[in-house]
């Protein structure tokens, strides 16, 4: 494992490359794998200025809590997938209407359970979903930011 050497050089050097790097300097990072990470992690964006002065920091509370997925649970019952009856225990939940990355809110409204393959397609593949007496998965390439 190489363990990377940051220097003031070495990050300005990073953040003016304009895409996103694996810890080991190796990318880019696709931008579907970059959504699956923010999906499944917490990340706080910071902007600085040219001074070094902070002009930017982001949401950094992006997970369902407990109580968030016992609501989801009991509205969704399995995957929400049309055909998928995949349980709860296997299943995760989607900021379905808007992306948490894309400003969407941390609430049951915008959760829907999917089990893990679906959660990867829905994201791998930019569809959209819409509420209207259950959950609707549109097609591929349907989600705008």
């Amino acid at each position: 494992m190489v363990t990377p050497t940051w220097t003031p050089q070495t990050l300005e050097a990073r953040l003016r490359a304009g895409y996103a790097t694996w810890e080991d300097g190796t990318g880019p990072i696709p931008d579907a794998v970059l959504r699956r990470i923010a999906c499944d992690g917490e990340i706080t964006r910071i902007i600085f200025g040219p001074d070094s002065q902070i002009l930017n920091i982001s949401r950094t509370k992006r997970t369902f809590t407990k109580e968030h997925r016992r609501a989801i649970v009991a509205r969704d019952r399995h995957c929400v997938w049309e055909g998928c009856d995949a349980p709860p225990n296997v299943c995760e939940i989607h900021h379905a209407i808007r992306h948490w990355a894309d400003g969407g809110e941390t609430t049951p409204s915008n959760g829907a359970l999917l089990c893990r393959h679906h959660h990867h397609r829905v994201d791998g593949e930019n569809i959209a979903m819409t509420y209207n007496n259950g959950w609707h998965v549109n097609t591929p390439d349907s989600y705008q930011a």
